[in-house]
């Protein structure tokens, strides 16, 4: 070992994406949690686990990990946020330390050569980053002087703690499993049939005989576990971009549309871990308008912002009375140009209504509240009218919840409900609740709808009924599903 010259070393998170869950619901923290994912080909597997469950697996069927462990409670997985809140762990990391290698989620190396003077010694250098790593996360860092070693070493340090790995100590990795080095299934069964289920027992073979029985990648693990050749960390380029996206609840270009959806995405944005305490210069929106090319604006912002209340304000000043070329499916948002950190002079760029900032503070402690209470998660949300005199209703108002960390960011209003209803001549006069519960209607209003230069047009007749008991209330029949609906006109 050359530990003397180099220093390396690997921080480990291990189950991220269950502790980030706990970390937003403490009633996890106890609990079997099961997170999975679907596919492409329409297959759910596991994608992280509470570290209590045995005999599962990341990959492994959803279906068949929930035979082994059926108390579980499965969430389902949102990769979006788990790589976004790593990511924003090594961008603090990169203000420590320059070269950072990103190998997974919750897995990085970086070179520590060189640092430890300017820290004030090595115990301080690994104080300062602990110290960065969230402490729910339970980080763990190893040192040595190659990327195998430290990875060793972080594998068996505590929670919250670090080990090095030197000349001294090496004897310690030996007892790890033989899958902490090689991932290949097949050459983990070989070696398995020979019985080889740790390092300490794969080195009893010399580098012929793993040659000979285990080919080039028997081989290959050999000379890692030695120490032979140097694999140096590779530097990944921190992406500080960071971008949200959503559609809209239906195909609109509604300038009342497009800025209420643009200010949800910005304040998500500027809520986000990458943003929080640092400045925007650049937003780039982006719309999704089907069957023309993408509409794309760049705005640069000076001076940058830190505030979602001054950037939004910064933002429709720049675009003004916007006209789009179609309706709009989708609108993705993205902050680059990331610069400096939170501190005293913040207040010199900040151009924000402080009422207005303390509203929506009162709004979100408000949610908060709502939720203990009602034993709930669901979102606080804001009305928006986008066009309260249209002739169809669930496209008159919209609403988005206050709070920038909900996972929904547009949501429609009083969307038709199907129902059933017999008719006489095309004229309703009864609503079918049941096989058993009919309620007769009698009819004191009726009108068309007939928009049909919409993309999906929309014919429908609507009525006005009132029950037996006085019950008022307004139906449609869509001409073109033949189908009943309910519906607040």
């Amino acid at each position: 070992m050359d530990s003397h010259f180099r220093q390396i070393a690997c921080v480990l998170i291990n189950h991220l994406a269950i502790k980030v869950e706990e970390n937003k619901n403490p009633d996890l923290i106890d609990e079997d949690v099961i997170i999975y994912v679907n596919d492409r080909h329409g297959k759910t597997t596991v994608f992280d686990y509470s570290s209590s469950i045995r005999n599962i697996f990341i990959g492994m069927d959803l279906s068949q990990a929930l035979s082994i462990c059926p108390e579980a409670i499965t969430l389902e997985a949102d990769s979006n946020e788990y790589n976004k809140l790593f990511d924003a762990v090594l961008l603090k990391l990169s203000k420590k330390v320059e070269r950072i290698e990103n190998v997974s989620l919750g897995k990085a190396y970086f070179d520590l050569t060189g640092y430890a003077e300017s820290f004030g010694g090595e115990s301080r250098l690994i104080a300062n980053i602990l110290d960065a790593i969230p402490s729910f996360f339970g980080s763990r860092l190893g040192i040595s002087d190659n990327k195998f070693f430290a990875y060793c070493a972080a594998i068996l340090s505590d929670s919250g703690r670090a080990m090095k790995v030197t000349e001294e100590n090496i004897n310690c990795i030996y007892k790890l499993p033989i899958k902490t080095l090689i991932n290949d299934s097949e050459l983990l069964r070989d070696l398995n049939l020979f019985g080889i289920s740790t390092i300490g027992k794969f080195l009893t073979l010399s580098k012929n005989a793993i040659s000979s029985r285990f080919g080039f990648d028997g081989i290959k693990a050999w000379d890692i576990v030695n120490g032979a050749g140097f694999d140096p960390v590779r530097l990944n380029r921190l992406n500080d971009n960071v971008s949200e996206q959503t559609c809209f609840p239906y195909e609109s270009s509604s300038q009342e549309m497009f800025y209420a959806v643009l200010d949800s995405l910005v304040e998500k944005l500027c809520a986000s871990p990458v943003v929080r305490g640092r400045y925007i210069s650049t937003f780039r929106i982006s719309c999704e308008i089907p069957e023309y090319a993408t509409w794309e604006k760049e705005i640069v912002l000076t001076p940058p912002s830190n505030n979602a209340i001054a950037a939004v304000a910064a933002l429709r000043r720049n675009l003004g009375d916007i006209s789009l070329p179609g309706l709009v499916e989708r609108m993705i948002v993205t902050a680059s140009g990331l610069v400096g950190e939170h501190g005293i002079q913040s207040e010199a760029f900040l151009d924000i209504n402080e009422e207005e900032n303390g509203k929506n503070n009162r709004h979100l402690i408000a949610e908060q509240y709502l939720e203990n209470k009602l034993n709930s998660y669901q979102d606080v949300c804001k009305i928006v009218d986008v066009n309260h005199k249209h002739p169809l209703p669930e496209m008159r108002f919209i609403q988005i919840p206050i709070n920038p960390y909900s996972k929904h960011i547009v949501k429609a209003m009083n969307i038709p409900k199907l129902i059933n209803v017999k008719e006489i001549a095309g004229t309703p006069v009864c609503l079918v609740i049941s096989s058993r519960k009919k309620v007769n209607v009698s009819v004191h209003d009726e009108w068309k709808v007939d928009l049909w230069w919409m993309r999906n047009p929309a014919i429908r007749s609507y009525y006005r009924l009132t029950t037996e008991e006085g019950v008022c209330m307004t139906v449609f029949k869509d001409m073109k599903e033949n189908r009943w609906y309910i519906q607040h006109y």
